[in-house]
């Protein structure tokens, strides 16, 4: 088994492509969020479904860093409740760009099902919101504390 990998639950995690993959989802969504700037809305729903996954992985990342366990599942809130240091929640906390009204976790329990409920949103009947900006913000906290050698 290398270096990078732990078992769980009878399957591996790979750490660092972990975060590749986190890095690259975050840049996807960056990619299309562009379009948007310029009038094009036909990449927000893909955005969504980028940033969520992006914050999955960046905690499933910082998870799977300090335990021998990585949460299955994409409930944002839930993986965010089980990492077990206070430090790395003050840190991530302290990323976050607070000078909105809402908390990181405020915020991340108003994007914590996005994942699932915008890749099937052509599946719902009703009205739908979004918080974009809220979505950025966590994405951007979570990359900064996952990268600290890229600030």
């Amino acid at each position: 088994m290398k270096n990078n990998m732990q078992n769980y639950n009878g399957s591996y995690f790979n750490k660092e492509l972990c975060l590749r993959n986190a890095n690259e989802f975050y840049k996807v969504a960056q990619l299309l969020d562009k379009q948007r700037e310029h009038g094009e809305y036909c990449f927000l729903i893909p955005c969504i479904v980028n940033l969520s996954f992006a914050c999955e992985l960046y905690l499933k990342y910082l998870l799977g860093m300090r335990t021998n366990n990585c949460k299955n599942g994409h409930n944002l809130f839930d993986i965010y409740n089980n990492l077990p240091s206070p430090e790395i929640k003050y840190q991530i906390n302290e990323a976050f760009d607070s000078k909105w009204v809402r908390s990181f976790e405020e915020s991340l329990l108003i994007c914590d099902k996005y994942f699932v409920d915008f890749r099937y949103i052509h599946e719902k009947d009703d009205d739908w919101s979004v918080y974009t900006s809220d979505l950025f913000r966590i994405v951007h906290a979570l990359y900064t504390v996952c990268n600290p050698s890229q600030q």
